[in-house]
This record gives structure tokens, sequence and C-alpha cells, in this order.
């Protein structure tokens, strides 16, 4: 048999290569520890260039046989034929016999060639590496079949390596799980920045900055060949600046015009011109949007002859065009068949939206320029939507359409109002009251009915603070809300449990903040902030901090960097969890997460509470400052419109003034009030007692002092609401202690440990410590504190001393490590377990376990032995 020989020569690569994969060729090392290397990724990623480039670098150029494919191969019997044929020219005479076989055999017989040419090889000691280049121009089942039993059967001195544009052959899995298997795909191809660098520094003698090599693999998407061909046509056009050639794709729209598009029979351009509109595509929609019936035969043919084509998926049903082709082909449509252009939006926006693509159905139908397909796209899906994704998308989304529109869908309009309703636009009421005069149907009438209710709901407890009202208006307005509306109606559900909290009411607090099953995102994260709080008035901060840490973990891998506005709710309960443990720089980061994610936009009221207590955090840390800005903000925009709340978040401002020891500045606060015998206030007002009973202290009133921190402890403990009890029943203690009754007030600190063991309770103990050091010293001679409060007291005779935050560098980053790593850290050493340390810390076992992971994340570790071991070699424990 005579062979074309120029298909068995290894392509040349220059001494100097252009691009040296450095990263991969390290990667991919020798390679000799695996049967087969898959390098497989589109036309145009430098496939056979890498192979070759690998061959000379490892020097095995002498053992390999290389064989150039062609669509001539897809007979079995001729496949074969050349691959003894290379392998002969490496080894001459090595593949006679299985060759001399062949030319006599069928390709049922195929097996017993394979097996001799098998058995040749391995007898032969020599070590070889058979390399198959374009091997996706192959596909005969009989030589793929023939091939998989080739690989079944390796020989210890052959490698193999496919270089494909597609998947070669079903069946790898097997290789890929026992590890025989090294596959090289796109993304490793692609070219990088540094690289882009170097690649046009080498081939037009130019060097780009990093910024502008950032906007050219962007443009390129690290594609070599698209790359090459921006190259060439730059160097034909020379007069051009290179910053202005790749802010221009003129030069590229030429080359692909008379190398490509030209070249294309007519019907394959018009196809492709029209499908240029769709970001992504797929026969059918293809079909649909173009009414051609023979788009299938046309992705096909494209396919085929590798159309700048990219596969989105492993099945092959959804593609793409590179982005610069699919540029030049959106101004071929707009020049050539403008008038088709709203057409194939309209008839693609009726296709995704039957196929449930919201995005796309959206996005298309206001390129179709028509709004009134869009509204009612987004009617039928923005209750899901907004589920899934939270409010900060649809700010947005409604900014693209008409008022007009928005407010001729009655569920859009709901919507709509009640964004402007949460970020305190409360005026939009008065438009949503004229809108329902309209002549609806009774289901539209009854759901904007339910919604204005919920919103008038809002209104009562924000702008009139009646609270009662509040609880009445939402309840009726759950009643009237389709549960399709699950997400807002947990947020009404949010302020019903809010309204209950205000009133003290636990119990039917507790019974609305349920999760169940169908809950989504938005709505779970709701429902859990809203029991966190509660488990935090209840006094059970481990509990409440392990719903919040699980929910967060959840978010964080979900949303990644843009969580929605109500995540915020989570961040700030997290604060308030770990200020009452006294973990204040955890708290003040948690704050500031909270903020910077509402300051997006949001609900205007957590916007206030979150800045209200960051300032509170700031206070604890000394940094006033700061302080009483974050909390003149709050006031401020309390005042625009929460108008009731004014004097309720003023407090906060009180509060850091008594920590700053200005009390004269408290005084026309603290005369507003009236403390008296048979002294009676609601539970929202706790906030204001407990600093007015600080402050009386301080003036030595210890009559009005007693006579609200009585009234407190007796609700409290009626009610079993810990979260305040513990506070009261510190403050006592030390009212009693400065007034000489010395074992009373160690009665009442003692209640307070007791409730405080289990549960990490930590900054209220520190805020008396000091003046009531001598107290504190004989509790803890009776061994009456609980151990985690000594990392936080400061018993100056005390062996231990808490640890301290400490950092260091890692690789190049500095990682900080907060006080209870550093116990984790500590307790691991100690090899105790996760149950183990979370009983001794206080905490929950999830939240031990989150701890874990952020350690083993810093230290770049992956188990406990060996974060203890890396720990040790830092001098962190």
């Amino acid at each position: 048999m005579q062979f074309l020989k120029t298909k068995f020569h290894i392509p040349d690569v220059e001494k100097e290569p252009l691009v040296k994969r450095v990263a991969l060729l390290k990667d991919l090392g020798n390679g000799r520890s695996k049967e087969l290397i898959l390098v497989c990724a589109p036309a145009g990623f430098g496939k056979s260039t890498f192979v070759s480039q690998w061959i000379h670098d490892t020097g095995l150029v002498e053992q390999t046989a290389w064989l150039s494919l062609e669509d001539s191969e897809n007979d079995p019997v001729l496949f074969w034929a050349y691959v003894m044929g290379s392998l002969n020219n490496v080894a001459p005479h090595i593949c006679d016999s299985p060759l001399m076989q062949l030319q006599a055999a069928s390709a049922a017989g195929l097996e017993d060639v394979l097996i001799s040419m098998i058995n040749q090889i391995q007898e032969s000691g020599q070590p070889f590496l058979l390399v198959l280049d374009d091997y996706h121009l192959i596909n005969n089942p009989v030589i793929h079949d023939s091939l998989n039993f080739f690989i079944d059967h390796p020989c210890d001195n052959l490698t193999l390596v496919i270089s494909s544009r597609k998947k070669p052959f079903p069946g790898l899995s097997r290789l890929r799980v026992s590890g025989r298997l090294k596959e090289i795909t796109e993304k490793h191809l692609r070219f990088s920045s540094l690289e882009i660098i170097q690649f046009i520094k080498k081939f037009a003698n130019i060097t780009p900055d990093p910024k502008q090599a950032r906007l050219i693999g962007k443009k390129t998407e690290g594609w070599i060949a698209a790359l090459k061909l921006a190259m060439i046509s730059f160097q034909e056009n020379k007069a051009v600046a290179f910053k202005e050639f790749f802010g221009n794709d003129r030069f590229i729209q030429d080359y692909l015009m008379e190398e490509v598009y030209l070249r294309l029979p007519e019907k394959i351009r018009a196809f492709i011109a029209k499908i240029s509109f769709l970001d992504r595509f797929c026969p059918d929609l293809c079909t649909a949007a173009t009414n051609d019936l023979n788009a299938d035969k046309h992705i096909h043919y494209m396919l085929s002859h590798h159309l700048f084509l990219i596969a989105l998926d492993d099945k092959g049903n959804w593609y793409r065009f590179h982005h610069l082709f699919q540029d030049f082909l959106k101004k071929r449509l707009e020049k050539e068949m403008p008038d088709t252009i709203c057409r194939i939006h309209e008839n693609a926006h009726f296709w995704f939206e039957d196929n449930n693509y919201f995005d796309e159905a959206f996005h298309h139908a206001l390129a179709a320029e028509r709004q009134d397909l869009a509204a009612k796209v987004l009617a039928k899906n923005i209750p899901e939507l907004y589920g899934e994704r939270g409010e900060q998308p649809f700010i947005e989304i409604f900014l693209q359409l008409s008022l007009t529109h928005l407010m001729s869908e009655p569920v859009l309009a709901c919507y709509y109002f009640g964004f402007q309703t949460f970020c305190g636009q409360f005026d939009v009421l008065d438009e949503m009251k004229t809108l329902m005069d309209k002549d609806w149907n009774k289901k539209d009438k009854d759901l904007l009915q339910g919604f204005y209710t919920g919103f008038c709901a809002y209104q009562a407890f924000y702008i009139k603070g009646d609270i009662h009202t509040t609880i009445d208006k939402g309840n009726d307005a759950l009643r009237l809300i389709p549960l399709e509306h699950g997400s807002l109606r947990k947020t009404l559900e949010f302020l019903v449990t809010l309204s209950h909290r205000f009133l003290g009411q636990i119990e039917p607090a507790i019974k609305l903040a349920q999760p169940r099953d169908d809950d989504n995102l938005i709505m779970s994260a709701l429902v859990v902030t809203n029991r966190a709080h509660l488990e935090v008035e209840l006094g059970n901060l481990t509990y409440a901090e392990g719903l919040i840490t699980d929910k967060i973990s959840i978010m964080e891998r979900i949303f990644q960097n843009t969580p929605p506005p109500s995540c915020g709710f989570l961040y700030l309960t997290y604060g308030l969890i770990y200020k009452e443990k006294n973990q204040l720089a955890e708290a003040r980061k948690a704050f500031e997460k909270c903020i910077s994610i509402i300051n997006q936009g949001g609900f205007l009221e957590l916007i206030i509470v979150s800045y209200s207590e960051y300032a509170r955090v700031l206070a604890l840390l000394k940094e006033f400052d700061k302080a009483h800005e974050a909390v003149d903000h709050a006031i401020r925009l309390g005042q625009q419109t929460f108008s009731w709340l004014e004097k309720y978040y003023y407090t906060y401002k009180v509060d850091i003034w008594l920590k700053e020891k200005k009390i004269d500045l408290i005084k026309p606060w603290a005369d507003e009030f009236k403390v008296k015998k048979g002294l009676s206030f609601l539970y929202y007002q706790s906030e204001d007692y407990l600093i007015l009973a600080s402050y009386l202290m301080v003036k030595q009133e210890w009559d009005k002092v007693n006579l609200i921190l009585d009234f407190m402890i007796a609700e409290d403990e009626q009610d079993h609401r810990h979260g305040r009890l513990i506070q009261c029943y510190v403050l006592k203690a030390k009212a009693m202690y400065l007034t000489g009754d010395k074992n009373e007030a160690e009665v009442f600190l003692t209640k307070a440990f007791e409730i405080a063991r289990n549960q990490g309770h930590a900054l209220v103990f520190v805020k008396v410590f000091k003046d009531i050091k001598a107290l504190f010293e004989t509790c803890r001679q009776k061994k009456l504190i609980p151990q985690y409060l000594y990392d936080h007291l400061d018993f100056k005779d005390m062996q231990t001393k808490p640890a301290q935050p400490k950092t260091v560098e890692i690789y190049d980053f500095k990682e900080h490590f907060n006080t209870r790593e550093l116990d984790i850290l500590k307790l691991f050493q100690k090899g105790v377990s996760n149950k183990e340390a979370a009983d001794i810390l206080c905490l929950s076992v999830n939240t031990v376990r989150w701890y874990a992971s952020k350690i083993f994340l810093k230290l770049d570790v992956k188990r406990r032995g060996q974060a203890v071991s890396r720990a040790v070699q830092l001098d962190l424990i």
C-alpha cells in the first residue's frame, strides 16, 4: 500500500515560538504516565501547534508516530493502514506483519489485526507516542469501536494522543475515573492576558499594556485564531494606531467578509445573518425565528465547516457565534435585511416565552419594539423571578418599560408600587388607589386590593406608628393576596411579625416565622431573619447564629458578589448576634456588608436600622466620630419618612453619648420620660428604658432605676424573653451592688450567668464589669462565671489572657485570624470534635464548621491536622 507520507510529518515548531505554553507544558509533563491524552477544543485553538510544541519540548520527536487525518480515512481499513504506516515511519517494519493481514482483511476482521499490531508493539519494547491529529474528521462508528478496543488493551510502551474539535467517541469516562486519561480543553488552550502580550509583542513588535491585553482577551475570548486574524489585519493597516485598532472592528470585518462570508452559499449567508441577533441558539429556535425549515441542516453545515460556532453544551443542543463573528453578522443584517430585524426578535420572543426562558423572551420583546409583549411576559413571571432574584434586578427592568405598559398589567403595577413603597415613597399609594378605580375583572381587582391593603399596613407602621392597624391590615392583605406571590407575602408576614415583636407578642410572631418547603431563596431569607431575631429576643444566641450562618452560606454560594437587598436582613441579624457575643470586629464586618448591599437600593427601614446598629458597634470600639456620623445619617433618613420612629432612632445617639460620658447632652432626652409608680410601656420602647436606666444610675436615681427594671423583669420572666431579661438582671445586679445590697446583686448576676451559660452572651457583662469588678471577682472565686467569659473580662490576676487577633503573610497575602478562629485552632490542636468545640465555645456545630472552612481557606489546607501543623508553623497557636 502506498502512503501519502506528508501525513506523517510533525508540524514544525520554531526554535523560538511566538508563545511557549509554559504552564500547560509543565502541567502535561512527559505525559507517559497516561494511556490517552485528549486535546479537545474548537477550531483555531492551536491544538496541533500545542501538541507539536509539547513533543519538541519533551524531546519525544524520535518516538512520535504522527498521523494527520482527513475525511478520506473514514474507511476502517485505510484508517488502520495509515496508523500502522505512521508507526513504521518511526520504527521500520514493526507493523509489516499486521499491515499484510490488514490488506487481506475486511472491517469485520479488524480485531485479529489489532491484536497482532498490539503484540508487535508490546514485544518491541520501544517507547512510542502515537498522535492522531484532527480525529473530529472521523465519523465511522466502526473506527470508533476499533479504536476503543485498541485503548482497552494498552501497550506498556505506547501513549496515544488524540487531537479533535469534538469528543472523539463515547466510553472515555472509564479512563477518566481510573486516572488513565489526561484532558486538555478549550479552557486550557485559551490565551491568557500574559500570553496575549507575548504573542503581540513577537508577532507585531508592539507591547500592549495589561489593560489593553485584557480588552483584547475579552474581544477575542482568548481564541488564538481570532488573535492571529486581528494581527494579520493590523499588519495590513499599520497606519492605524494600535490602540484605535482594537477599538474598531472594521479590519476584522473586512477580513471576515472576504475570507469567510463571501465564500458561503447564499442561503447560508442569509441564514447566519438572521440568527446573529440570537446570543445563543438551537435548531428549533432558529426555525421559529427565521421561518426556515432547513435550520437544522444549516447548523450542521456550519458545524462541518467550522463557521466560528461554539457549542454551549456537551449534547450539541445549544450554540453561539464567536463574538467577533456575531458582531460582523449583525452589521450585515442591518445593512442587507433591516426590515426583518424586528420580526426575527418578535419570533424569538414567542419561542423563548413558550419554552420558559424569561430573560431572553423579555429582551427580544423590547428589541422588537413590542413593550406590550415585554410587559405581558414580565407579568407572567415576576412572582417566581422575584422569589429567585430579589428586588434589585427589577429596578432596572421597570425602567425599561413605560409607565403606561406597567400600569396595563395589574400584577406589574402591584410589584412596581410595592418596590416604591418599600423604599419609603408612600405617595405612590394615591396613584395605586386611582388605578384601582379602573374597570378591572374581579380577580385583578382583588389582587390590587390585597396589595394596596398590604402597602397601607406598611404605611401604618412606618409613618403612623399604628402597630395594631398594621397587624389588622397586614392579616387582611395576606388573606387577599394569592399564594403564588409568596415573596411579597413573606415581606408582609415579616412586617406583621415585626409588629408582634414590637408589642412583645413572641408566640404569634413565632407562628408566622415558620419556614415552609415551598419557600424560595428570598422568602426563606426573610423567614430565617424573622426567626433568628425572635430567638435573639428569647436569648437563644446559639440557635439564632446557626440559622443565620447556614442561610448566609447558601446565599453567598448562589448570589456570590451580587446578593439581593433582602440579604441585608441576614447580615444585620448576624451583626446583632456578634455584638451580643462581644465579637465587635466581626459585628462591624457584618454591618458593613449589610450596608454595602442595601445602599445599592432596597428597604429604607433596613438602611436606617443598619446604620443605627453600626453606630453602636463603632461607639463600643470608641470610634465616636464615625458612630455619630452613622447614627445622624439614620436619623436624617427617618425624618424624611418614618417620623414617629425618629425618637426611636435618636435613642441610639443617646447611647453613644452615654458611652462618651456626655451626661449633660442626655438630660433633655431623659426629662421627657415620666418614671413613677405604676410605670408601663410597650415592648418596642425597651431600648429607650434600658438606656434611661443606665443614665439614671449615673444620676443615682435608684428608685426610678428599680421601677424600670422591675417592670421589665416581671414581664420577661413570665414570657421567657431571656434576651432582654439577661440585660435587666445585669443592670439590676449593678444597681443592687452600687446601693450596698451585695447579696441581692450576686443573686441577680448569677441568674444572668445561668441564662448566658449556654448561649455566649458577653457584651452585657463587659459593659458593667469595670463598675462592679469586685462583684465579678466574688463570683469568680465561687466559680459561678461561665468559662467562655474569661476571654472577655479583664481579671488582672488571671494566668491566661484572651487571645489577640493575629495577622500572618501566606503566599504573599496577609491573612487575618480573629480570636474565635484562634480559639477553634487551639481546640483542634487538642483533638476535640466539632460538637465538643461547639459546647466549649457556646456555638452551634454548624458555626464551628463554618469557622473551620474559613480557617482551611486562609491556611490553604484541606484537613484539621494540616491546619494545626500550618498554624503552629506560622506561630498562630
